[in-house]
This record gives C-alpha cells, sequence and structure tokens, in this order.
C-alpha cells in the first residue's frame, strides 16, 4: 500500500505542476490571436511557426504542455526522492528545465542539496545561478524569472495565477 501512495502523491503532484506551469505561460506569454491549429507541435518548433504567422494562446499551450508533461515525466525520480518538492516548485523546475534542458538542471549539485535540507532560499539562489536568467532577454521575461525564483521559495503560486 505505501507503494500505491507514494505513486498516487507523485502523479498527484505532476499534474498539479503541469497545471500551474499552463497558468503561468498562458498569464506571462505572449500572443497576438492568430487561429491556427497547434497538431502535435513542439515548443521547439515555436520560433520558426511565429517567424512566418502568429501563434495562438491556445496553440501555445498546446505546445507547452507536450513539453512540460515530457519535462515533468523526466523529473519523475526526484519527485519520488523529494516529496516535499510540491506542485509549484516542480512547475518552477519544469520551467527551467525547458529554458536550460534538463541534463544542467539535474546536475546542479547545489539545487539538489537545498530541496533535500527544504532550503528553499538556497533552491531558488541556485537555480538564479544556472544560466536559466541569461535566457530573459527583455523585462517582462526578467520579471518572469523573479516571481518564479520566488515560486520555489514560498512553494505557492502568486496570486495573480491562484485559481
Amino acid at each position: 500500500m505505501e507503494l500505491d501512495e507514494a505513486i498516487a502523491r507523485v502523479e498527484a503532484t505532476e499534474a498539479e505542476a503541469i497545471t500551474v506551469a499552463l497558468r503561468h505561460i498562458a498569464l506571462h506569454a505572449p500572443f497576438l490571436g492568430a487561429l491556427a491549429d497547434a497538431g502535435d507541435r513542439d515548443l521547439s518548433d515555436f520560433q520558426r511557426i511565429a517567424a512566418t504567422r502568429v501563434v495562438e494562446q491556445g496553440e501555445m499551450l498546446r505546445m507547452a504542455e507536450k513539453n512540460l508533461s515530457r519535462f515533468v515525466g523526466m523529473l519523475r525520480t526526484r519527485t519520488a526522492i523529494y516529496p516535499q518538492l510540491n506542485g509549484v516548485r516542480l512547475s518552477v523546475l519544469a520551467h527551467v528545465a525547458l529554458a536550460i534542458r534538463l541534463q544542467p538542471l539535474l546536475e546542479c549539485k547545489p539545487l539538489w542539496t537545498a530541496v533535500d535540507r527544504q532550503d528553499w532560499d538556497d533552491a531558488a539562489d541556485a537555480l538564479l545561478m544556472t544560466r536559466w536568467p541569461e535566457k530573459a532577454v527583455d523585462d517582462g521575461e526578467k520579471r518572469r524569472v523573479l516571481e518564479l525564483a520566488r515560486m520555489m521559495r514560498t512553494g505557492t503560486e502568486p496570486p495573480s495565477l491562484a485559481a
């Protein structure tokens, strides 16, 4: 029964992480409203597609969900090892993995040491010391990085996201 409970906890955390991450993307990502069918596209297609036409919010969110599901799934072992990692914090890790890829995130020893100690200030600081903040090119993206770091520190969604 203990294994079943652990699996259920991990699955619930993953589902919450994807929901939180998609709310965050929908709130912050720029969309211009053109209608288009997403099909089975991936976020890696986004820049190429956006160079030729406007990408509709629903299409972007479907691409994001596909990628987030993949990254959250790849973090499953960490989610199982660290039960203190809630859905909000896992959503932050998925965002960072989208930006810097999974391997650098997994190799960030200060992050995982902080997570193990439940030292969320150090965990957020460790993320801010990665290449992730370098990906933010404008003020809106920089504010988003700071907001995600706050989410890692507090384990809660900002009021603008809470449903």
